[in-house]
């Protein structure tokens, strides 16, 4: 199963685009996978900021994504977390021209960090970049108390936009590679238009139909990708307050409990600000690296906020 873990956001001038993102109420902090990126972590999923004097180890062709951000910024690759590496790995190998696999690790401690490769861009539209975490990895993730808020009360992404005339075969291809069925949707932020909707664990990928003159295709420059990002946050009311602070114009948006930022702030994708129920998060841990994690996908009732994780419970896997 592979899940939405993380855009690539390029940009001409990082410096200045972190500065408009701090004002808004993330924080940055140094990727922990591209050396020179910048990160708006949230735990589960994150937003990598680079721009062309930053080489990523993750995504791919680094004189290909430069190309990409001549036309200006825009989110230029997705990341999908897998929970079977190899398994994927072979499941898209037959269909399309992958790389071989790639794995990283910490050269201090000697253990693994993660295996990956990349889907080239020519088969979805953007670069992807397919990855499995190692088990000390996650280890650390369930370490912490994930998601991790922003000053804005952001906790995550929850949405990925994308404009594209041909969304019927655009759609039919991420629903081969997700494994995921697709739904009809009408869209009608920053414009009117239709398209498919496909759902990976509790995030979504929207194929929208390219249309002309609609604030929705200036938020994509003008060309076919990524035009907007739906956030979550807990407190929309502080979001907004530091969104006005910034000098950023916000647009109430028409069916969501949210306001959206255009494009004209961010200089590239639209941000839409929406409010969203709190929850904290426990990675899937697996014993078996990188063939696959465990398949029951076990969780204690009741999750994080319960006793069971601290008063004598008893991890019985045969029931």
């Amino acid at each position: 199963m592979l899940q939405f873990e993380s855009v690539f956001w390029g940009t001409k001038n990082s410096l200045q685009l972190i500065k408009k993102l701090k004002a808004l109420g993330f924080s940055t902090l140094p990727s922990t996978r591209d050396p020179g990126a910048q990160s708006i972590y949230f735990g589960p999923e994150s937003i990598e900021i680079f721009d062309s004097q930053q080489t990523l180890l993750t995504l791919g062709d680094q004189q290909q994504l430069n190309e990409h951000l001549k036309s200006g910024d825009a989110i230029i690759g997705l990341g999908l977390e897998s929970d079977n590496i190899a398994r994927d790995y072979h499941r898209l190998k037959t269909v399309y021209p992958l790389e071989k696999l790639r794995s990283a690790k910490d050269t201090q401690k000697n253990v693994p960090l993660w295996y990956g490769f990349t889907v080239p861009d020519t088969t979805l539209g953007l670069n992807t970049w397919v990855l499995m975490n190692s088990p000390q990895v996650l280890q650390q993730q369930a370490s912490e108390m994930l998601p991790l808020k922003h000053p804005n009360t952001c906790f995550g992404i929850e949405g990925i936009h994308i404009l594209i005339k041909d969304f019927e075969s655009a759609s039919a291809k991420w629903s081969q590679v997700l494994e995921k069925q697709n739904s009809g949707i009408q869209w009608a932020e920053l414009g009117k238009t239709h398209g498919k909707r496909l759902q990976a664990g509790d995030r979504f990928l929207d194929l929208l139909e390219k249309t002309n003159d609609t604030d929705l295709t200036r938020a994509a420059n003008g060309r076919e990708g990524v035009a907007m990002l739906t956030l979550k946050v807990a407190d929309l009311e502080q979001a907004k307050a530091l969104a006005l602070a910034s000098g950023a114009s916000v647009i109430n948006c028409n069916n969501r409990d949210g306001f959206i930022i255009p494009s004209e702030f961010t200089g590239g994708p639209a941000l839409r600000i929406i409010r969203a129920f709190w929850k904290r998060y426990l990675p899937v841990l697996n014993d078996f690296f990188p063939q696959g994690r465990r398949p029951d996908k076990f969780r204690p009732l009741g999750g994080v906020n319960t006793t069971t994780l601290t008063d004598d419970f008893s991890d019985n896997w045969k029931y």
